[in-house]
Order: structure tokens, then sequence, then C-alpha cells
């Protein structure tokens, strides 16, 4: 199959437009150009067109995206990644997320920062997210730069209060939001390998029995997780709460949470 590639600009345009732009046009990389200019391009795919592999268009270019991808891999890895998700208004489809990020530098060189991204389906100003993102010590991480403020996309950076030195054990930060869920769902890929993946979700008992998808995203289609969700003792009378937990999680997988 052919590969359709789109400008950043171009491929957000269209992915406000429309519920299948925003499945079928994906981020493939930053492209480094002369003088050390990096570009973020898109590929457009689905099904019955297009091409989910990265194109390479010379030995030089792979060479040096493997280089990049090689150094992401290498330099963090995540003991354990811990989603809540409380349904507040299943009639609003308003939901509060808390995902809580444990970091293992494994790199020779501090973790200074962290890029932090949130896809909504509906628009959304940064404000209206009400983000906040803090450390382990619950101690609030400063917003340096937001890279991305697209009413569908936003993608900013937090400065940790003390670097994340190699070897070091226990660093996490954790970040929360609001966001309205029409589709009624939450999805996570895994860009490197986690150790374990705990999702939590908090809901009214007026809600159906939450579902869990492992995602084929070259095809984009679902199966159901033999894996689903447990039930556990109610936190409130009027909330049901379950728990998944899935461990060693490789690169490339992708999960997706429903409820209705």
């Amino acid at each position: 199959m052919g590969t359709y590639l789109l400008s950043s600009r171009t491929a957000e345009d269209l992915r406000e437009l429309s519920d299948v732009y925003k499945r079928t046009i994906n981020p493939l990389h930053d492209y480094t150009i002369k003088h050390g200019q990096t570009f973020l391009i898109y590929s457009a795919y689905g099904k019955n067109f297009g091409n989910s592999k990265v194109p390479i268009r010379s030995s030089h270019q792979r060479s040096k995206m493997n280089r990049e991808i090689s150094r992401l891999k290498k330099t963090t890895i995540y003991p354990q990644i811990e989603v809540d998700i409380s349904i507040k208004d299943p009639k609003r489809k308003r939901v509060h997320y808390k995902r809580m990020y444990e970091l293992q530098n494994i790199s020779e060189k501090p973790i200074h920062k962290v890029v932090h991204g949130i896809a909504t389906d509906i628009e959304k100003t940064f404000d209206e997210l009400n983000v906040k993102v803090y450390d382990e010590d619950n101690k609030r991480l400063k917003i340096s730069n937001i890279s991305i403020d697209k009413p569908y996309q936003k993608e900013f950076t937090t400065i940790f209060n003390r670097p994340i030195m190699k070897g070091e054990k226990g660093r996490s930060y954790t970040l929360e939001y609001d966001i309205e869920e029409p589709e009624k769902y939450f999805e996570n890929s895994f860009l490197v390998n986690c150790q374990k993946f705990i999702v939590n979700i908090d809901y009214p008992p007026s809600m159906s029995f939450p579902r869990v998808y492992e995602m084929d995203l070259e095809n984009d289609e679902k199966e159901l997780c033999k894996l689903q969700p447990l039930a556990l003792e109610r936190k409130e009378p009027n909330r049901n709460l379950v728990r998944w937990i899935k461990r060693d999680i490789s690169q490339g997988q992708s999960f997706r949470f429903e409820w209705k």
C-alpha cells in the first residue's frame, strides 16, 4: 500500500473536522532537516488504504531514525503505570483522569523533564482541562512549554523538581485532568515495555460493567481481552469500582476500556 504523508498543520486541521480523521491520521515522528530544525509529520492510513509503517527514504535517514528510537527506548522504563478513571456525570459524559507513571532512568544522563499528551473528543482549551501535574512528593511540577494547543490535542512539558538520575528508583509523576468522553472509552498504547499496568474505573451503578479490548492499530480492529476487570468493594454506596491489572506489556500493544 502507498504511504500518505501530511504536514502537522494540515493533519491537525483535518483531525478537528471529524472523528474518522482522528482515527486515520496519526503522528509518525519528528523529522530533522537542515540546521537541526525538526517538524512533526503525520500519516493517513486505515483498514483498506495507506501504510502504518514509518516511511524511510534513505539509509542515512533510516540509521538516524533507528538511533533516535533506540535512544528513547534506552532512556526510560515504566515499572508501573496506574490510571484512575472516575466517571463523574454519565449524562454529560464527564470524566476525571488520574494517571500515575513510575519512572526509572536507565540512561547515562539525568532526566530533567517529561512531555505529556492529552487527546480529546470535543473541543477544549488547555485551561478547561484543569491540568495538574505533581511528583512522588505531591509537589507540583512547573509547566515549561505548551507545544501543541489544538482544540482536540494538547502537548506540554513539565520540569521535575529534581532530576531523575541513572538507576534511581521510586520516582514518579501524576497527571490529572477533566474531560467529557462522548465516545465513552479510554485507550492506552505503549511505545515502550511496561512491567505492570493498572486501571481503576469508578462509575455509578446506572452504567454497565466496563469492558477491555486489545486493539489492532494497523487494522483499527478490536478483540475482547480474556482478562477482564474485577469488581472491588464499593468506596461509596452509590458508586461501583472495578480494577484491571496486566503485567509484562510489550511495546506496540494497545488496550481500550469502554463503558456505557
